[in-house]
């Protein structure tokens, strides 16, 4: 039974998209198969239709490489295991098969152009050209979550950037606030009891000639 555990090399997500391209993968291989049998019992040869066969093919082999990842990583040697599971692997691997299946719906659906279907092989043409872009659609989705997966991990390994501290000048300290200044010391307060307030002005006596306003008497 499939767990998350099991899982875990490929993710969700991506295992997904290779069940989706498997089945898509082998349904257009058929179709194009049958198609390919026709021609040359007809006489006649089509290279885009046999490098369609060929994509399917290819679909189908890279699809069951990760799909049977749960099952073999229990089974089979760890060390041949991590080899196929390395990112480079399934990315190329992933990549190429997206490549092909791209290539086969253009080149298919240019040689077959819109013609009007009477018989069932023109039918089966166009089937066939259309579940090629269904199976380069299931592939593009697990390339694209490869690369996300790539890119979260390469951005969680780049080192975090610290400040740099910034030298003192004589305008760094422009903004800081000025220390408060020292309240007035009340001499009448009980808090400075101890405290002897400064000496008030004593006048001084004037001389007894100046103090008098009336003249000696002879």
């Amino acid at each position: 039974m499939l767990s998350a555990a099991n899982l875990r090399p490929v993710g969700t997500i991506r295992y997904l998209a290779y069940a989706a391209g498997f089945v898509l993968s082998f349904i257009t291989f058929v179709m194009w198969c049958y198609l390919v049998d026709f021609i040359d019992s007809a006489g006649g040869s089509s290279s885009e239709f046999n490098f369609a066969v060929f994509a399917g093919l290819f679909g189908i082999a890279a699809s069951l490489v990760y799909l049977l990842t749960p099952y073999l990583r229990n089974r089979m040697n760890s060390s041949v295991l991590d080899k196929i599971l390395q990112p480079v692997v399934e990315t190329v691997l992933t990549g190429l098969a997206t490549i092909f299946w791209f290539a086969a719906a253009i080149a298919t659906a240019a040689a077959f152009g819109t013609p009007k279907c009477f018989f069932s092989q023109c039918h089966t043409t166009k089937a066939a050209i259309a579940f090629s872009w269904f199976s380069f659609a299931a592939f593009g989705v697990a390339l694209g979550f490869l690369v996300k997966e790539w890119l979260t991990n390469r951005n969680s390994l780049l080192p975090t950037s610290q400040p740099t501290p910034q030298p003192a000048t004589e305008f760094s300290n422009l903004g800081a606030e000025k220390p408060p200044e020292a309240a007035p010391v009340s001499y009448g307060d009980s808090s400075t009891a101890g405290v002897s307030p400064p000496p008030q002005h004593i006048p001084m006596p004037e001389p007894e000639h100046m103090s008098s306003s009336q003249p000696p008497r002879p």
